[in-house]
């Protein structure tokens, strides 16, 4: 049996919307969800349907995007992801925790980066490393953007950034 290996996608049911910054924020608001999808080892291949893990809410603005997964201590699963506009102030990072890759996922209470935290605008596009202990996000500052790093801690539901 071939191996098989995971991928995941964020779909932007919100990518030619009807006005604003990025101009997906006047309502009709549509679903952006973060589906995840088997693939064969050749990483062309799908296998099965995919599974949605995560979509946007209210609280996030008009989309979820930048998904990606870590596999953490205790065997769970951390998925992070950014919200709102990358254009604006409410854009930032958020994390949701589960027991199996494909889910349920249960979102944390606060996002790890929003404008504001640490002299940071708009901070987004997390990746993690080293079994999600570290990340690297972009976020802007003095009008361009950068790269940045972090250390995460994970204690029981709670993720935080250091």
């Amino acid at each position: 049996m071939a191996e098989q290996q995971l991928t995941y996608t964020q779909i932007d049911g919100n990518s030619i919307g009807h006005g604003g910054s990025c101009n997906n924020g006047v309502a009709p608001i549509v679903p952006t969800p973060i589906m995840l999808q088997q693939m064969k080892n050749d990483g062309v291949t799908k296998v099965g349907n995919p599974v949605q893990i995560l979509t946007n809410q209210p609280s996030d603005g008009p989309l979820v995007e930048a998904p990606t997964i870590a596999k953490v201590a205790g065997g769970r699963f951390m998925l992070l992801f950014s919200s709102g506009c990358y254009g604006d102030a409410n854009y930032d990072t958020k994390y949701a925790l589960a027991s199996n890759i494909k889910g349920p996922y249960t979102r944390g209470g606060a996002p790890l980066w929003g404008t504001n935290s640490d002299n940071l605008y708009a901070p987004g596009g997390a990746d993690a490393a080293h079994a999600g202990t570290h990340v690297a996000f972009h976020a802007g500052q003095l009008g361009s953007r950068f790269m940045y790093t972090a250390i995460l801690h994970i204690n029981g539901g709670t993720v935080s950034a250091h």
